[in-house]
Order: structure tokens, then C-alpha cells, then sequence
């Protein structure tokens, strides 16, 4: 048996390994872009105290 016929053979397995890798980084995408948002409002809530 050769090493793509091994891998075909668990075709359904690496699919379910990609989608939920996939789904991961979506999730770290979305949570990043979130945060980048709520870090922005508070740094706008709160300036930063003037030079001395």
C-alpha cells in the first residue's frame, strides 16, 4: 500500500481534522478583530495623561 492509498483510506478523518483546524483559525480571526475593536474604545475612553 502506497502513502496516498493510506491517506485516501482516512479521507473522512483528515476532512474532520482540516474543519475543525479551519473553524480554529476563523475563531481566532473573528476574536482578534473583536478585541482590536474593544481595545480601540477603551484607549478612546481613556486618553493618556498629558506630558510632564
Amino acid at each position: 500500500m502506497s502513502l496516498g492509498q493510506a491517506l485516501m483510506q482516512n479521507a473522512p478523518f483528515w476532512a474532520v481534522i482540516f474543519a475543525a483546524v479551519a473553524l480554529l483559525a476563523i475563531g481566532a480571526v473573528a476574536s482578534s478583530l473583536r478585541n482590536a475593536r474593544r481595545a480601540e474604545a477603551f484607549l478612546r475612553a481613556r486618553p493618556a495623561p498629558a506630558d510632564r
